[in-house]
């Protein structure tokens, strides 16, 4: 997954995805287009808006109390 998602440059080979060398891409496409879940559930050390940003830097704050609301089976509130 790191050779995957950019973390690291394959050193030798490649990697394509439809016939397309992802070396050729840029890491924020690349990232944009591959979801990934981890059986690590813990919260990124940061606030539950940051981390549902994270995936979607450019959602706005009612976007992510809806998706805050749709995770916490509408039991987040926003603070005045």
């Amino acid at each position: 997954m790191n050779l995957l998602l950019k973390f690291f440059d394959v050193e030798q080979g490649r990697i394509v995805i439809d016939g397309q060398d992802i070396a050729g891409v840029t890491q924020e496409s690349l990232r944009a287009a591959i979801g990934m879940v981890t059986q690590d559930t813990s919260l990124l050390h940061r606030s539950i808006a940051a981390n549902i940003r994270y995936g979607r830097p450019e959602a706005s704050d009612a976007e992510i109390v809806d998706a805050a609301r749709q995770g916490a089976g509408a039991r987040v509130h926003r603070r005045a």
